[in-house]
């Protein structure tokens, strides 16, 4: 029997199918369904799990929705696939009618019992939530507390409560030993810059449950908080072996593998993602150009070239894509000493360099190269001074910045002291920010810290900080409509630059008490 027919025999009156996850995202943009069964399997285009990540990226499912991928797909690591994007359940053919509402009738009772909290956390509505789930935590149901303890502990990191995280964590390993509980410490252990335990703790979650895939990938992220390449490098590895299809994955580690000079493992991880990418939202044309940046390395030109036009292909009008282009040109014709298409393809970097400014940092750091590359040392400099400024606490960054130029430009020192000069600099100017403010010079405290920021838009310490001081001005003389806006764009750019979501999150939390208490009679 079709699962068609097992769902009309069950009384559902409104059934919508789709031949493809094109037309089955187009459905989703159209209505919201309340329950989603996908085939892992959709034919030569998306498969089941690339639908989910863009269906949840693109945010076209209610938190209201079931979520079913159905597979026949046995093998472990099509399984850990599908799993990636978190399904609400995986079933696996054939099943039964009685297998399938089975299923669904616990997601509706999850949901159901869950709803305020998951409703609070749809609004971003973070303190509503823990209010929620701290009210369902006091009925002390024995059935649910373990999973209350699991969202609450999340919730916790997500506004950097991170003691009560530990505690609820502890409080289930205290009865029973879970993997994600003790994955929950490790994460606790990293947000708090205790990095070697951190390491211990994820290794020893690897150990009893080697297929919690996302562990692997946080273990990576410790072990390059401690400068450990090539363990960062082992470790994404052994994950991309266990689940192969995760294009994020992929990419970073042709990303990981590339700057160790791997080049072999590089090399593959970037295959493995152009091929994912075509049929993913997470597609970059930094694929291309990572690839191809190893073919000129190697001099394989023509294969550089080809990758080149593949990238234009698929990236058509896309300012980085056209940026990356211009620039790998440049460094190609630079090296074959034609200076005449070396000044033509470097014609183009500048005008896309004037009108975006949210070019990857990465990029920018190609585009200092080349304009060194070409003579263009002021540009170059200029531009290296820009990348300090923005990203001086970010250390991994920062110490490629510093090796990449002197590489390229043989000065030894000039990044190094730049990037000591610039951090002194800013240090200096936050701390005069807060004086001003604590001597009731407000005006003056947000001009000179929004000088600072509007120099540097994407350095995360100086934005921070003008945020914080925002709420402080909020917390002492009331909320504006204008401070509102203000402070929802520096959470919003927050986000975007990569702040850690705890400290985004006790800030969006401090807002919303503060807001209830503004709109109280």
């Amino acid at each position: 029997m079709s699962i068609k027919s097992i769902l009309y025999q069950a009384g559902v009156q409104h059934i919508v199918e789709a031949e493809n996850a094109s037309v089955a995202l187009a459905a989703m943009e159209k209505q919201k369904f309340d329950i989603v069964l996908c085939d892992y399997n959709l034919g030569a285009s998306k498969n089941g799990q690339q639908l989910l990540e863009e269906a949840k990226y693109r945010k076209l499912l209610p938190y209201t929705a079931i979520f079913i991928m159905v597979t026949a797909e046995q093998a472990s690591s099509m399984v850990l696939s599908a799993m990636e994007n978190k399904p609400d359940e995986y079933l696996a053919k054939p099943f039964n009618a009685q297998q399938l509402f089975s299923r669904i009738e616990k997601q509706i009772l999850r949901k159901s019992y869950l709803n305020d909290i998951e409703a609070a956390i749809d609004k971003d509505d973070l303190l509503l939530a823990i209010a929620h789930c701290n009210k369902l935590l006091c009925e002390q149901n024995p059935k649910t507390r373990t999973q209350l303890l699991k969202i609450g502990a999340e919730l916790a990191i997500n506004v950097g409560d991170f003691k009560t995280a530990q505690q609820y964590y502890q409080e289930v390993l205290s009865q029973r030993e879970l993997a994600w509980a003790k994955h929950g410490l490790g994460v606790i252990a990293f947000l708090q810059n205790q990095f070697d335990t951190a390491i211990g703790l994820f290794k020893e979650v690897i150990n009893q449950a080697p297929m919690m895939i996302e562990t692997y990938d946080w273990l990576t992220k410790a072990y390059e908080a401690v400068e450990k390449s090539q363990d960062a490098q082992d470790t994404l590895k052994q994950a991309v072996e266990l689940s192969p299809q995760a294009l994020v994955r992929q990419q970073k580690l042709a990303v990981l593998a590339q700057k160790a000079g791997n080049l072999e493992v590089a090399q593959k991880a970037y295959k493995v993602a152009i091929k994912l990418g075509q049929n993913s939202v997470y597609t970059s044309c930094q694929d291309f150009a990572g690839l191809a940046k190893m073919y000129v390395k190697t001099n394989n030109i023509k294969e550089a070239f080809k990758l080149i036009t593949e990238m234009r292909g698929r990236f058509h009008k896309n300012a980085e894509a056209d940026l990356r282009a211009a620039h790998l040109e440049t460094c190609i014709y630079f090296g074959q000493q034609n200076q005449s298409l070396t000044d033509q393809a470097y014609a183009k970097i500048k005008p896309i360099t004037q009108q975006h400014n949210d070019i990857p940092k990465d990029l920018l750091l190609d585009i200092a190269e080349v304009h060194f590359l070409v003579g263009n040392i002021e540009a170059s400099n200029q531009l290296i001074g820009d990348l300090i400024g923005n990203y001086v606490d970010d250390d991994s960054f920062i110490n490629e910045i510093v090796y990449r130029h002197q590489f390229f430009s043989n000065d030894e020192f000039y990044a190094d002291e730049l990037f000591k000069r610039t951090k002194l600099e800013l240090i200096e100017v936050n701390n005069k920010g807060v004086n001003l403010f604590k001597q009731g010079h407000v005006t003056e405290a947000f001009e000179l810290l929004e000088g600072a920021y509007n120099k540097t838009p994407n350095n995360k310490f100086i934005l921070m900080n003008l945020a914080k001081i925002l709420l402080r001005d909020i917390r002492a003389s009331g909320l504006t409509k204008d401070k509102l806006l203000k402070m929802n764009a520096y959470i919003s750019k927050a986000v975007a630059i990569g702040v850690s979501q705890d400290k985004t999150g006790n800030i969006k939390m401090e807002l919303t008490k503060l807001t209830a208490l503004s709109t109280k009679p």
